[in-house]
């Protein structure tokens, strides 16, 4: 993972042995203190791809939590 020129947003990167692939976004609200994970199209796509965790299913793209 590594941070980007908005302090606010966190992009998110899985690595393997020979590739690493980009995940999706990691947004912090500070005006009401949530935070919105999206993740990339091509990787929800992509049957090989893993869920984040439990609370972040592959199955949508937007996750929000306060």
């Amino acid at each position: 993972m590594r941070l980007i020129n908005d302090q606010h947003k966190l992009l998110v990167f899985i690595e393997g042995r020979k590739r690493k692939e980009f995940v999706g976004v990691l947004n912090h609200a500070p005006e009401n203190n949530s935070f919105i994970f999206l993740y990339e199209k091509k990787y929800l796509i992509n049957k090989s791809s893993i869920a984040l965790g439990p609370d972040i299913p592959l199955s949508k793209i937007r996750h929000e939590s306060k």
